[in-house]
């Protein structure tokens, strides 16, 4: 999900950057020289804002750990609820401050570079602490809520532009409205992350050990089941695949071994590594492994599909030679 928001930020970005030079110059060729002076000031006032909220971000922190240490993430969920919305009610007075002090002296003349000011102004500051975030790699939730704010701003600046019959309370409302989607979305993430892991340990980056567990378990694996007319590969959920491990049916997976295939596309056979249990069930293994532990197997297309059949040896060493012959 991060990187899918990173790439969403792309054009935010360079609006973040285009937006603040081109606006800049507008306004100085207009000869709104308040405008750019509170633009810098504020860039110092940020550098304030910054620790105090950190400090009171860090102490719910605290809290909030504290909490679930002692009654388990239930208990500890409000604490990050009410985390993540001091974290966007202070982004959000932010930007809502810095839109009113530009947009409230605009007229027909600068009525767009100010907003476009404005911009730069609400949510640089933010932007830059979340790349400064993600080159120390801890930008997940600053990505986020970063993402937001662009977003709300720019879907409000969108509707002052071109809604004009609608009235700075719409405004506000449509700017809250976006962000405590980002709030109770991130709160989410959080909560779901603080789950103690159900199966294997998870990577950080990822949103939470029950999360991955959950979609684990609706994976959908392929086993090769053995038929009358040969093998047939047969896909279940890695779920349905425990529940019969489970129960004795299909004994646990054993180490990947090596298979010499004969792929549709070249007649030199190439070699591939199957998991059993997994890509081939342990039947089909012991029926056709080699000496050595190897299995021979050859792709045919049937109905419009690529199928894979496994042969023993001596079989696939003459379906081998034939081919070669024909080539």
């Amino acid at each position: 999900m991060q990187a899918l928001i990173v790439a969403l930020m792309v054009p935010l970005m360079l609006l973040n950057v285009f937006g603040g030079i081109v606006s800049g110059i507008w306004l100085a060729i207009l000869g709104q020289w308040w405008a750019i002076g509170i633009g810098l000031v504020a860039i110092f006032v940020h550098a304030l804002v910054v620790p105090v909220m950190g400090a009171g971000v860090t102490l719910m922190m605290v809290t909030t750990a504290a909490t679930a240490a002692r009654g388990g993430v239930a208990l500890a969920s409000p604490f990050i609820l009410v985390t993540q919305l001091l974290i966007y009610g202070i982004v959000a007075a932010w930007s809502i401050a810095a839109f009113h002090i530009f947009m409230s002296k605009a007229d027909y003349q600068t009525h767009l570079p100010l907003l476009i000011w404005s911009y730069g102004v609400a949510v640089g500051p933010w932007a830059a602490l979340t790349a400064r975030d993600r080159q120390s790699g801890s930008g997940g939730a600053s990505t986020i809520a970063s993402f937001f704010l662009q977003i709300a701003y720019v879907v409000t600046g969108l509707v002052v532009i071109f809604a004009h019959t609608t009235t700075p309370i719409t405004w506000l409302q449509i700017f809250l409205a976006i962000m405590l989607v980002g709030a109770l979305l991130q709160t989410a993430l959080a909560v779901i992350g603080m789950i103690p892991p159900c199966a294997e340990s998870l990577p950080a980056d990822k949103l939470g050990a029950a999360m991955w567990g959950f979609f684990k378990k609706r994976e959908m694996v392929e086993l090769e089941v053995p038929t009358e007319t040969g093998i047939r590969k047969v896909k279940v959920s890695q779920a349905q695949l425990d529940k019969w491990q489970a129960e004795g049916k299909i004994g646990p997976p054993m180490p990947a071994c090596r298979v010499h295939m004969l792929g549709l596309s070249a007649f030199k056979p190439v070699i591939e590594n199957w998991t059993i249990g997994k890509n081939i069930s342990r039947e089909t293994y012991d029926k056709f492994k080699d000496a050595n532990g190897d299995l021979y197997a050859t792709e045919f297309r049937e109905d419009g599909e690529t199928k894979t059949h496994v042969l023993r040896k001596d079989k696939w060493e003459e379906l081998r030679r034939r081919l070669e012959a024909l080539g």
